[in-house]
Formats: structure tokens, C-alpha cells, sequence
């Protein structure tokens, strides 16, 4: 899990997805890699937007693909949602830093972007970075 300010995050990010995709033989522009992000139920809302608008804006913007996984296909142990997005490493940080910058915005997430947590989680229903 990574915490802290939404600047912080996102240089975490770089790194992360600098990492992942200097590890896969194919050149950087090829490379379509899957992130997922935990984030609380009650924040997805904001992600999501009116009729989805504002997920749509932000896959326009990003040019990545964003799915936020719907309650009925939560992951045992996790009572948060995983938003997955998929893309190459520009479209994807982009994609992260609107979804970062709205959840700063939302009233009930800050609290939890800059406090470390962990959880135990168990994957029934679908495979994972």
C-alpha cells in the first residue's frame, strides 16, 4: 500500500510503474500494464461521477482504460472497491493523478490518504498485478 500527500503518491507511482515496465522486455510505449488502487466505497462515488461522467472524463483525459470493480464482486477480507487501470506508463500515472486530485477533494477520503494502513485480504475472484 502506499500513503501519503497526493504529490507523494504520485512520485511513488512513477517509481512503481518505471519499475514494473523496465521489467517487461518490451519497449515502454508497448507496454499495457494493469494497477489496481484500493479505495473506500464511500469515495467511489466521486471517481465515478453523475452517469459515470467523470470516469469518462478522466479516461478522455488519460487515455487509459479505468474499470472501478461494482459491490457485488468485492474481494473477501477487502471492504474497500479496487479501481484497475490499464495502460501504458503515461496514460496510466495520468489516469492516477485525477483520480488522486478528485479523492483529495472528496470530504470523507483524506483522512484516509495519508494514513498508512495494510489488510489481509484474500483474492477469490480474479488474478492480480
Amino acid at each position: 500500500m502506499v500513503s501519503g500527500t497526493v504529490d507523494g503518491i504520485t512520485k511513488a507511482m512513477v517509481l512503481i510503474l518505471d519499475t514494473m515496465c523496465s521489467e517487461v522486455e518490451l519497449k515502454e510505449d508497448e507496454v499495457k500494464l494493469k494497477v489496481r488502487l484500493v479505495v473506500p466505497n464511500s469515495s467511489c462515488g466521486a471517481i465515478i461521477g453523475k452517469g459515470g461522467a467523470t470516469i469518462k472524463s478522466f479516461v478522455t483525459a488519460s487515455h487509459a482504460d479505468i474499470l472501478v470493480l461494482q459491490m457485488d464482486t468485492r474481494i473477501v477480507g477487502l471492504h474497500d472497491r479496487l479501481v484497475t487501470i490499464t495502460g501504458t506508463f503515461g496514460p496510466q500515472l495520468k489516469a492516477i493523478e485525477l483520480i488522486l486530485n478528485k479523492l483529495s477533494q472528496d470530504d470523507q477520503y483524506p483522512p484516509n490518504l495519508s494514513s498508512p494502513f495494510s489488510y489481509a485480504a484474500q483474492n477469490t475472484n480474479e488474478s492480480t498485478c
